[in-house]
């Protein structure tokens, strides 16, 4: 490699920017916002949300006696806990991590009931025993807890809470002469608690009230479970009229979302600083309560929609066996997670492979979250602080890569995915690419390296790094030491006289790698029973998989980005005609249209456009390039004339009409099609022919030289697409060209095996062998024999689900090696 190129990756002089509260503050909201923070996260753009908050009353006198006190933070649960009339409960046990303490996680569902007559319920506490502490529940905990501490609680909630009180003057009357009093709990709408809980008053002093649960979308969710934040009785987020026992109704007065409910009061009301601890049980408790409500959505949809088509086909029933599916849009979801992955593919594939492989890890010692720590606490008491630091964190490393290198440029593309460890400390996953290669062993090592820093000044820096390294640092195999980015200055700019992390303005365990194969970070596995009947419900199997960080679930609230790509990408869909899958949902503003992306794309504009110095005629734009040169905007017949600016043609009548508008060549875009199986029949084959020539319409595209075909089938076979009907070798290539990974490499093969669209197997296998265990050949030191033999075990065992073996499909058979001879073949291989 030249001595020219390798000047490319000189990396400039970096300097820390240093985050600071308060040098600004929302001119709407009065909030003291981060640099740069936008306003808009905290009240809405415009502040059209903050007057859909109102604020708190303040905090009762009584609680003066600890709020300044360095233990309240984590003592804030407890305290809450004994007075709470909602007790917090899991389909999952919770969380216990051993080692330094991180935010509260919870698993599973959680649920808020009502029991009055549980021992440790507070409810029960106050009803019979008048909040007296000889009697209190827990009574281990709150012996932990001062004395001033239980009585100023107790007192503040008698003097201002509504059911405290009713309950103090229920325990007063005498069973004998009020057999049949009780309190009744009605969400109202009015600003106390005053819904379907009954407390009766009975002679054996025995609590006769159900156990409830709390509604998700009940008002009453927040004053019963979290007296301690909302002693007042304060109504929560929620629709009027859903109390206790009651999931679902027609009324949706609700003045604004959970999310920006929730939000609001995170970042205004003071009390959530303070209680640092019991802030993390709200936050993952609010959070649960929105997924509760989305997924719950979702299941009654899809049970209405199936219901619909069973009452068509004449049924009276949808039977219980039926697939509960999470859709892509819900985040989290198998479909949510692969759309991505081939999102991100699709971008690698069109532009190239990345060229590095960044980490960033959340330092809990940055001076931006130990600054706004109260006395008595750490990072894990405020996770709100902790997630807008990581956040601006993030954005200025993702904008010190678009210039960190003096002669690059910026990025082709950068790609980021954020997650939460164990503790719940965020962390991100950055893949970027540069014009550039990095591939020469010069051009690694004027970068990249593993040499570890020897000069005393850099003792603190090291230190910092090897405290959080245990969980950021990246390698690119097992034995390979860590690979850290080579810098010119650090904070203040301190030269540093080695090669050491280009990144450590941050202080974090930020960590670069030349990018190679990598392994998820976490899987879920489901293994059925022999003999046992398959029924998805990805429903249940999202609750009992979920894990729960405070940390990821204040990032989710405050609405930052999980994952972020950078030239924008978008998935065309594909339908055969007269299909309904691909059509807006109706608006109620009136802007919904029958038409989809593939319709449009057929009445794209006449004549030509002006690309670099050639005209190019619209006809000749395939699916995929059409989009990824045009978008596609409300219609306005003013901007006609405008250079790029063009009108749809022979739009059907009642459809809206838009306006084509081409893109700048500065703002790449990438498209790919949405995949199609050849079980899917026509449509698999529509997307053949799509991805290959333009059409204008679905009779365009089954017109071959003159003729037209009856099917898409038979037009993709006399295009040629299919050489002697090899369907299957078509679909295994594309997939292998779209960077799909070995795992799913083989889910395709068994797919087209047991569907009998591989005629000739063995050609298949010996063609794509090494693409289809590459995976296994990278775990087994470079092995093809050791990972082409797993990949057909791989195969053998998907295979056995569906009662075939790979003799029967002519493939070979895997051989079972020692583990001392796959020793030997892995060390000398």
């Amino acid at each position: 490699m030249p001595e020219d190129n390798r000047r490319v990756w000189i990396l400039r002089p970096l300097r820390s920017q240093r985050l600071t509260w308060g040098q600004r503050r929302c001119p709407h909201c009065g909030l003291g916002l981060l640099t740069n923070e936008d306003t808009g996260f905290c009240c809405g753009p415009n502040s059209s949300r903050f007057n859909h908050v109102p604020p708190l009353p303040p905090l009762p006198a009584e609680f003066a006696v600890f709020l300044n006190s360095r233990d309240i933070s984590p003592a804030s649960r407890v305290l809450n806990l004994l007075y709470s009339f909602a007790a917090l409960e899991s389909s999952a046990e919770f969380p216990t991590l051993a080692g330094p303490l991180g935010f509260l996680a919870v698993q599973g569902r959680l649920y808020r009931r009502i029991r009055p007559n549980h021992v440790n319920s507070g409810i029960r506490w106050l009803l019979y025993d008048g909040y007296m502490r000889d009697h209190a529940p827990f009574g281990d905990w709150i012996a932990s807890l001062p004395v001033a501490w239980t009585t100023a609680v107790a007192q503040a909630l008698l003097n201002v809470n509504p059911l405290a009180q009713r309950l103090q003057f229920l325990s007063t009357l005498a069973p004998q002469q009020f057999p049949h009093a009780h309190i009744s709990i009605r969400d109202a709408g009015v600003a106390e608690i005053a819904a379907i809980m009954v407390f009766d008053n009975t002679a054996e002093g025995e609590a006769g009230a159900r156990q409830l649960s709390v509604s998700a979308v009940s008002r009453l969710w927040e004053p019963l479970a979290y007296p301690l934040l909302f002693p007042h009785g304060t109504l929560g987020w929620g629709l009027a009229g859903h109390g206790l026992g009651e999931e679902h109704g027609d009324n949706l007065d609700a003045p604004t979302s959970l999310i920006w409910h929730v939000c609001a009061r995170l970042l205004h009301e003071p009390r959530f600083d303070i209680f640092g601890r019991l802030t993390n049980e709200y936050v993952v408790d609010m959070w649960t309560r929105e997924l509760e409500s989305r997924l719950n959505y979702i299941w009654v949809n899809q049970r209405r929609l199936r219901q619909l088509d069973a009452e068509l086909m004449g049924e009276e029933f949808v039977e219980d066996n039926e697939k509960l599916l999470l859709p892509a849009s819900f985040l989290g979801s198998r479909r949510w997670a692969s759309e991505h992955v081939a999102d991100a593919l699709a971008v690698a594939a069109s532009l190239g492979v990345p060229t590095f492989f960044v980490t960033i890890t959340c330092n809990p010692m940055w001076e931006e979250i130990q600054e706004r720590l109260r006395p008595g606490q750490t990072f894990a008491d405020r996770p709100v602080v902790v997630a807008r630091v990581f956040k601006q964190k993030l954005s200025q490393l993702l904008s010190l890569l678009n210039s960190m290198f003096a002669s690059t440029g910026k990025p082709i593309y950068v790609m980021h995915t954020v997650e939460f460890q164990k503790r719940g400390l965020p962390h991100a996953h950055i893949l970027v690419k540069y014009e550039a290669g990095c591939v020469t062993p010069q051009d690694i090592d004027s970068i990249i390296s593993a040499e570890i820093p020897e000069n005393p000044a850099d003792a603190e820096l090291l230190r910092t790094a090897l405290a959080i390294a245990g969980s950021g640092i990246l390698t690119h195999s097992k034995t390979a030491p860590p690979l850290m980015m080579k810098a010119g200055s650090i904070i203040e700019d301190v030269a540093l006289g080695m090669k050491w992390l280009s990144l450590t303005a941050f202080l974090s365990s930020a960590s670069s790698a030349a990018t190679s194969t990598s392994r998820p970070d976490r899987a879920r596995f489901r293994v059925a029973a022999e003999g046992e009947e398959e029924r998805i419900d990805e429903i249940e199997e999202y609750w009992s998989g979920r894990y729960l960080s405070a940390g990821e679930a204040v990032w989710r609230i405050l609405g930052f980005h999980i994952t972020r790509k950078r030239p924008a990408m978008t998935m065309l869909p594909m339908h055969i005609p007269d299909s309904n899958h691909c059509h807006q949902y109706h608006r109620r503003n009136g802007q919904h249209s029958m038409l989809s992306c593939l319709d449009r794309y057929f009445h794209r504009p006449l004549g030509m456009f002006f690309r670099g110095s050639v005209d190019v005629p619209f006809n000749t734009l395939t699916y995929t390039k059409y989009y990824r040169l045009f978008r596609l905007t409300k219609f306005d017949a003013n901007l006609l004339h405008r250079p790029g600016h063009y009108a749809e043609r022979d739009i059907p009548e009642g459809q809206a009409l838009m306006l084509v508008i081409q893109r700048q060549d500065i703002y790449s875009h990438v498209t790919r099609l949405q995949p199609a199986t050849p079980s899917q029949g026509e449509r698999f084959y529509l997307r053949a022919i799509l991805a290959t020539r333009p059409a204008a319409s679905f009779e365009d595209a089954q017109t071959v030289v003159g003729v037209i075909y009856r099917t898409f089938q038979a037009a993709a076979i006399a295009m040629g697409v299919f050489a002697n009907k090899q369907e299957a070798e078509y679909a295994m290539a594309e997939a292998v060209a779209t960077l799909r990974t070995p795992r799913q490499l083989r889910f395709l093969f068994i797919h087209l095996l047991v569907n009998e669209c591989c005629p000739t197997p063995l050609s298949i296998w010996e063609r794509f062998c090494q693409d289809l265990s590459r995976d296994y050949y990278l775990q087994n030191e470079l092995s093809w024999e050791l990972g082409e033999d797993l990949a057909l075990q791989d195969l053998s065992r998907y295979l056995e689900e569906h009662g075939k073996t790979l003799r029967q499909y002519g493939l070979p058979q895997p051989v079972q090696h020692a583990s001392e001879v796959a020793h030997e073949i892995r060390r000398w291989a």
